[in-house]
């Protein structure tokens, strides 16, 4: 009230906000980035200035929050480069562990923005949210901040992801996309920022308010490979645009039949493949599940072997290659290796680009069957359900991965 009394007579303002309205000013803006565009716009701009607001979400000292240090190494880098310094973004949640330590001065282990800790209620923060900032055209990352949180939603993830993009135009260096895991908030979080994520109308890039330029978004792979095998696994059956089932219960029966005859068909699957539960986070056990070896084993044994449990597989392999090349292509790396392993270059660019055209009508058009109560008819019905329209969370990143393709 003071400030804006000030403001309206033209009188000379103080230069330092106080620590109550810092406070403020960084919860509103965190919570809620449009009411405090208003509030700012109607109170005659009392409170400060989201070029403010960036400068106080950096720390040093290791406070959360972006630390300067990192931002004045990129800048440093970006000046004594000859060439345009490329960059993606990547955030991540990372587990720690519950706990409030005073240190002789301040409280750690609350959910803090910048290392500030005030209120009546503060939670224990369950969760790191880091960002780390990535090369794409050198041989370097660098963390450039991280915050204390005990769940985020996805517009307060995509209003830090804002944040940074601003702090990061100062520096010289130029983001062109960001990665993220696809969990529900940060699927989000791209809807947030401007991405479309529906089936009919995909689109994954956003405008960087701060530089005009567009933004990819990719879901990370290996996260991605993990959610369609557990997506897989409790669909049991998914259909394909040839109405052809594509069943689980064939890898349960490749991994009994290897299992009683005491050697594997050229492949890795075993009993952990299939009850990953308790390895959950190892791609290992995903990437060799959802393989190419295993197709091949399950051809070898409806087509060699003509075991009769086995007929009917032509669906699951199909699908099971596909996976397969989608996950090398989007988790390729070294020019040295061959087909969708290699990364894109001007040599296999036409290949590629055809491929993620049909991987993305082929992950769009697989289906399931699901049961409806029809109350008209007071009885049960099955209905054809697309997977990525399904209630299954996990399957809406088939949809997702097709986008990235």
């Amino acid at each position: 009230m003071k400030r804006q009394i000030i403001k309206s007579k033209n009188l000379p303002n103080e230069k330092k906000y106080s620590k109550n309205l810092r406070s403020f000013a960084l919860t509103l803006h965190y919570l809620a980035p449009r009411a405090y565009s208003y509030v700012r716009r109607t109170f005659q701009s009392c409170l400060p200035h989201t070029s403010t607001i960036s400068r106080w979400y950096q720390n040093i000292d290791g406070n959360p929050g972006f630390t300067i240090e990192s931002l004045n190494a990129l800048k440093n880098k970006a000046k004594s480069s000859n060439y345009p310094i490329l960059c993606s973004l990547v955030l991540d949640e990372m587990a720690i562990r519950k706990s409030v330590e005073w240190d002789g001065n301040n409280f750690h282990g609350y959910v803090s923005l910048n290392g500030d800790v005030e209120g009546d209620y503060i939670e224990e923060a369950k969760d790191a949210l880091v960002f780390l900032i990535v090369s794409i055209n050198s041989n370097w990352k660098i963390p450039v901040g991280y915050f204390l949180v005990n769940g985020v939603s996805g517009e307060q993830r995509a209003n830090l992801v804002r944040q940074c993009l601003n702090s990061l135009k100062e520096t010289g260096v130029q983001v062109i996309s960001i990665t993220f895991d696809a969990c529900p908030s940060n699927l989000n979080m791209a809807k947030s920022l401007g991405c479309n994520l529906s089936a009919n109308k995909m689109k994954s890039t956003f405008t960087d308010p701060a530089t005009n330029r567009e933004i990819a978004i990719f879901v990370d792979a290996c996260h991605a490979l993990k959610l369609v095998r557990i997506c897989f696994q409790a669909k049991s059956v998914l259909y394909d645009s040839d109405d052809l089932p594509i069943k689980w219960s064939y890898l349960e029966l490749l991994e009994k039949v290897q299992k009683d005859e005491g050697f594997a068909l050229a492949n890795k699957l075993k009993g952990k493949h299939l009850n990953f539960h308790n390895n959950i986070m190892k791609v290992k056990l995903a990437s060799q599940l959802l393989s190419r070896s295993v197709s091949r084993a399950l051809d070898f044994c409806a087509n060699r072997l003509n075991i009769p449990e086995f007929s009917g597989v032509d669906s699951t392999c199909n699908f099971l290659k596909v996976i397969n090349d989608l996950f090398d292509l989007l988790n390729s790396r070294n020019l040295m290796q061959i087909g969708f392993k290699k990364p894109i270059t001007n040599e296999n660019a036409h290949e590629f680009f055809n491929f993620m055209k049909f991987v993305e009508k082929y992950l769009l058009n697989l289906y399931t069957i699901e049961e409806k109560f029809d109350r008209r008819k007071n009885e049960e019905i099955m209905i054809r359900v697309p997977l990525v329209s399904s209630q299954r969370k996990s399957g809406c990143i088939l949809g997702t991965v097709s986008v990235v393709g």
